[in-house]
């Protein structure tokens, strides 16, 4: 039970978080400076994703080492993996969605706006 609460709480709470601003704001439009926003979002998870991908090549080159090993004794190797292939896996994602919104434009405000981005 903990361990599936560790991995959908964020899911959960962003679901909440955004539930809560489209129902305390429902028709506000987007801020102008979205087009920021985003691009700013593109480069941070391009670097995290850059960042994980390099730790999971290294922890992949040293499968000989002591540290490995220990992780693979106690049955925590697969789980460490499976961290960060999900952490990659939702950073391109995010960067992915966010390099669309780039290409959307902002100043004409449309009421699915509000709930793509």
């Amino acid at each position: 039970m903990k361990l599936w609460i560790e991995k959908h709480c964020h899911l959960a709470f962003g679901l909440l978080i955004a539930s809560l601003y489209l129902w305390r704001w429902p028709h506000d439009p987007l801020p102008l400076g979205m087009k920021d926003v985003l691009g700013a979002v593109v480069n941070i998870a391009a670097i995290f994703v850059a960042f994980l991908s390099t730790i999971w090549s290294i922890l992949i080159a040293m499968e000989s080492k002591r540290v490995i090993q220990l992780l693979q004794d106690a049955g925590y190797d697969k789980l460490l993996f499976d961290y960060l292939t999900s952490a990659i896996r939702w950073l391109l994602l995010l960067s992915i969605i966010s390099a669309i919104g780039l290409l959307i434009d902002f100043s004409k405000p449309q009421d699915w706006h509000r709930y793509a981005f």
